[in-house]
């Protein structure tokens, strides 16, 4: 088809509009890859805020790759902005402002370290129930850093907090989620 029209064009206007044609097409081409390549970029992971209520007083809103999530304070209020892209630092920014001052950066970028011991318990020593004395330290051990390999985001309210559970945390024997609770107030 295209093949047709290529002549079609060359027996009519001549070779110089098939070159335009070629053009046209690269053009195209190009555009297409370059929307397909945006539309991947620009995915952030699913938020469900079906359970997320206003009267918690965090005011919660998704805005791109981000969640941005706001609350008042005793001295005035505070914006705690997560990157929800999978890619780059967790905690985009965190800011403070002094009653209805303006507001100051006092986090940029930074991802939370989480790490997880596993250790052993004795419970047969004692019967079991003095257990808070069994002493850990001096038992084998292994730590590691979990990673967040973010699948996914839930934004839930319990009277005046706001919860949001990031999904994909992983490590060693453990997978589970990254939790932030805010208070409002």
């Amino acid at each position: 088809m295209i093949h047709s029209v290529l002549e079609s064009v060359m027996t009519a206007n001549g070779i110089h509009s098939i070159n335009r044609l070629h053009r046209l097409f690269f053009k195209l081409f190009a555009w297409g890859i370059m929307g397909f390549v945006c539309a991947q970029t620009a995915y952030a992971v699913p938020v469900d805020t079906k359970s997320y209520d206003p009267a918690s007083g965090v005011v919660v809103k998704i805005a791109g790759k981000t969640l941005v999530m706001g609350w008042d304070t005793p001295e005035g209020s505070t914006e705690l902005t997560l990157n929800l892209s999978g890619k780059g630092a967790l905690v985009r920014s965190i800011t403070v402002a002094p009653g209805n001052g303006k507001p100051v950066e006092v986090l940029r970028d930074i991802d939370p370290v989480t790490i997880l011991t596993v250790g052993q318990r004795d419970l047969k020593k004692r019967g079991g129930w003095t257990i808070f004395f069994d002493r850990t330290s001096r038992k084998p051990s292994e730590s590691g850093p979990l990673t967040l390999k973010l699948k996914s985001a839930i934004v839930r309210s319990v009277g005046r907090r706001c919860i949001v559970e990031l999904d994909g945390l992983e490590g060693q024997s453990f997978s589970g989620k990254l939790r932030f609770t805010l208070y409002a107030g």
